[in-house]
């Protein structure tokens, strides 16, 4: 075992963006000078312009479009981008060397140099050159609106969309594999977003650096190569990159610079077309470090799979083009050197970072250890022990102004730090899914083929030190393991244990208090936009599409605890649960309700006495986790008055109340009075489209215009899904079987998701049912129905609860329904948020009641 690696003593103060000993005020006299050059000369800079001061950044950048406040329907637009920054911020050891930007074309720069080394002036010493295309060659593509949330390795510990009943742990482990099992690459249609986004129409940032470090070299005669990845597929995200922006200059940066050995090489992939302020911002911040290079590529690149960095295809995206930041011939220098060497390569994700000793600890271990192996063909994992996980909310403090940590797990192979190690006659077979590490790879201790497919865990200098960090916040991508309120569980272990994190920052990770509280103090006050923008990535390209993420990132945006509607609406839900529906494996209306576009309505479950225990806790569970305003009563049936009628608040005393606040229901009551009354109604086997909350309020709310203050109608759908657990034969299919419910003779009230609309003044006669209604016709509409003409609802047929035959057109009908059940569980999957495992585990569970 090799020896602890001495800490080396971070720099006090504001972010660390390497080691230097050049002169700051020449830096900014340089700075200035080019400016002026820029705004003079001949060439006019369409990039991000940057001044420098001893008090602050001040970043200029076109005026672009964000989305607004939740509140708000229509775009705004945001002013000029103004970044300003503490003096702490100007470190007091800047970049290696002096820095040259350049605005002038390729042949004056020729002539120049010319000059130049015909003269007595200009030697080499610049370490660094910045350049800008002039005007006339950028092209002027305008930022499109496919943006994507960059995906975090393996959807930061997979997706959440594992049924609601496994425990956590469970989920950590399982989500991952449950992603590819049951949908490959699912699309979203963009209907599935809170606010609108506009596009930036910003200008694409010229801004290059090439540094001059250009050949590799390592005393330990390793390669060591560490992969970020920071807003891929998603370029126009302002808001949320700039979020994760402040988070890698917090968590990821400070600790990279200051590793204790800096003979690694940093690949920074980032989107081609990324956002000029977010370029720039991320070029600026690595000033002064050799060791990196940022590469405009959505490539994704890891040592798990085809040999990684030894292979050629490991930097085909490398090129003079796509290098933002860094030395082509560094890159390609390292790659040289991987013929004959060992080879190491480390994740990092962009808001991660690693101990201090991180790479000077595992290079000597994997040289130490692969010294046993003269044959050359060793090959393991590293993965990271203890670390932290920093939280935006704190159980102990709402008014917390810097967030709380707590101990990560560490029964799987977390992604930062995670690294794959190589001899250069290796043939690894690593395992991918960095979850499933510890459970399909033994521990090298364990091993009786030591280093030849193995993982080791990485040790810290003392035992109380991390060796990484993670930020768990509503910027992440796969929001696994980020918490979403102040709420929850905690004991004075957990309060010891953030108590002893904070004065760790320094000295193992040189991450200062005060940067996070300042990171901490951005996301409280963008929270609103850079949620919805990370809600707007979701289902894009390369990332995940769990509605238990999107559940998570949209109850950051509504305040539960009372009435509250854009459209000046009330709306409730009624849901029956019956007694024999088994809650624990058949709550097919659940997921639907709560993957809504909004939560800007009442749910209230009316569920039968007589139901059984498990049913019982089952449901207790998933109410507790719900992020909408729900409320439970134990009645055997749902009033029969209107939500307004004080009847009807009457009827559910709260003695009755199995679940949430009865100042919730008597809120949403005072609201009825004087608005227009919305009352939707479910049974627990029946479902709704994710849109159908949004649709039918924004419809209603178009139309109020041309109702009278006593109107009341119902609003039903015109086709919806059935679905059963085996097919017209009898036969159970491993999805059940869904087809489209053509029953000419069914009232159209009686159909999933019918809306009782009424008009503040209305008064519906007493006895009347919606058995009684007739089809709308000329105004006022009163006791009438109308269709919506689309397909959004759907109905799960239960033995002893809705048997209903399906009937279809004669042989040829069955058989055409037979060839279309892939795009109808499609449809239930990407429509209604009814995932396919759901559907399988249902079919098991009415098999067994048969």
């Amino acid at each position: 075992m090799p020896s602890t690696p001495r800490r080396k003593a971070p720099i006090s103060g504001g972010r660390p963006t390497g080691a230097g000993k050049t002169s700051g005020s020449l830096v900014r006299w340089l700075l200035l000078g080019f400016l002026v050059l820029s705004v003079s000369g001949p060439f006019v800079m369409h990039s991000k312009s940057v001044i420098i001061t001893d008090d602050h950044f001040i970043n200029e950048a076109p005026r672009v479009s964000t989305p607004v406040a939740r509140t708000l329907e229509q775009s705004s637009e945001v002013p000029t981008e103004t970044i300003k920054r503490p003096n702490s911020e100007i470190l007091a050891d800047p970049p290696v060397a002096d820095t040259v930007l350049s605005a002038t074309p390729p042949e004056m720069v020729e002539q120049s140099d010319a000059h130049n080394d015909s003269g007595d002036s200009a030697s080499d010493e610049a370490a660094t050159v910045v350049s800008t295309t002039p005007p006339q060659e950028v092209e002027q593509n305008d930022a499109d609106n496919n943006s994507g949330d960059s995906a975090r390795d393996d959807n930061d510990e997979g997706q959440q969309a594992v049924a609601d009943d496994k425990d956590e742990e469970s989920m950590d482990d399982e989500s991952g594999a449950k992603d590819d099992e049951e949908d490959s690459n699912p699309t979203e249609n963009g209907t599935d977003t809170l606010v609108s986004a506009s596009k930036t129409g910003a200008v694409p940032s010229n801004l290059t650096v090439t540094t001059t470090l250009d050949t590799w070299q390592n005393d330990n005669d390793i390669v060591h190569i560490l992969y970020s990845r920071f807003m891929q597929h998603q370029p126009n995200l302002l808001e949320l990159g700039k979020a994760r922006l402040e988070l890698f200059k917090t968590f990821c940066l400070p600790t990279i610079s200051h590793q204790t050995n800096p003979q690694f090489l940093w690949i920074i992939r980032t989107d081609p077309e990324l956002n000029p302020i977010l370029k720039d911002g991320l070029l600026e911040s690595l000033q002064g470090m050799e060791n990196v290079a940022v590469i405009g590529s959505n490539e994704v690149r890891k040592g798990s799979v085809d040999n990684g960095f030894r292979n050629k295809k490991a930097i085909a995206d490398i090129t003079p083009e796509s290098i933002f930041y860094g030395n082509l011939d560094l890159v390609l220098s390292f790659q040289e050197a991987t013929a004959g060497r060992i080879v190491l390569e480390t994740n990092l994700d962009a808001d991660d970072g690693l101990g201090l000793t991180f790479m000077e600890t595992t290079q000597s271990l994997a040289k130490t250890t692969f010294e046993k192996i003269p044959s050359k063909d060793g090959w393991f994992n590293f993965c990271v022990g203890r670390h932290l996980e920093w939280q935006y909310f704190a159980p102990w403090d709402k008014n917390t102004d810097k967030g709380s940590f707590e101990l990560g797990r560490t029964h799987i192979c977390v992604t930062p730090g995670l690294s794959w190690a190589t001899q250069p006659n290796a043939v690894p077979h690593f395992t991918v899914m960095h979850h499933m590490i510890k459970k399909t790879t033994p521990a090298c201790m364990e091993s009786n083929k030591p280093y030849l497919g193995c993982w080791m865990e990485i040790p810290a200098p003392r035992p109380q030190d991390p060796m990484a960090i993670r930020a768990r916040t509503p910027t992440s991508t796969g929001m696994n393991g980020v918490k979403v309120t102040h709420e929850g569980g905690w004991g004075p272990r957990a309060k010891a244990l953030d108590d002893e994190s904070w004065p760790l920052l320094e000295p193992d990770l040189a991450i200062s208090e005060a940067l996070v509280k300042s990171s901490h103090k951005y996301l409280k006050d963008h929270l609103s936009l850079l949620v919805a923008e990370n809600l707007k990535g979701q289902c894009t390209e390369d990332h995940s599409c769990g509605e238990g993420i999107k559940k998570k990132l949209k109850s950051l945006f509504f305040e539960k605890g009372s009435w509250i509607n854009k459209h000046d609406l009330v709306h409730v839900l009624h849901m029956e649960v019956p007694e024999k529906l088994n809650l624990s494996k058949l709550f097919v209306g659940w997921e639907p309700v709560e993957s809504q576009t909004t939560y800007e309505f009442l749910w209230i479950l009316y569920v039968d006495p007589h139901i059984d225990r498990d049913s019982m806790n089952s449901l207790m569970k998933r109410l507790r986790k719900s992020p909408t305003n729900v409320v439970a009563f134990q009645t055997d049936q749902a009033p029969t008055t209107s939500f307004r009628d004080a009847e009807t608040l009457t009827s559910l005393p709260t003695r009755r109340l199995l679940f949430g606040e009865m100042s919730l229901v008597q809120s949403y009551h005072e609201a009825s009075q004087n608005r227009t009354l919305l009352e939707t109604s479910l049974r627990a086997n029946e479902a709704i489209t994710k849109t159908f909350v949004g649709d039918i309020q924004n419809k209603t709310f178009d139309q109020l215009g041309q109702f009278g203050s006593s109107d009341w109608y119902y609003q039903c759908v015109s086709l919806y899904l059935e679905w059963r657990h085996e097919t017209p034969r009898g036969v159970p299919p491993a999805h059940g079987f869904a087809s489209i419910a053509k029953r000419p003779s069914e009232h159209c009230t009686d159909r999933p998701g019918t809306t009782l609309i009424t008009m503040p003044e209305a008064k519906i006669p007493d006895g009347w049912t919606k058995e009684d209604s007739k089809p709308c016709g000329n105004e006022p509409r009163t006791g009438c129905y109308t269709q919506s003409g689309e397909r959004n609802g759907a109905r799960a047929l239960l033995p002893g609860i809705v048997d209903v035959p399906i009937a279809y057109q004669g042989q040829g009908g069955l058989e055409r329904v037979t060839q279309d059940q892939p795009n109808l569980r499609e449809d239930l999957h990407e429509n209604f948020a009814v995932e396919r495992y759901s559907l399988r585990e249902m079919v098991k569970t009415l098999n067994g009641i048969d």
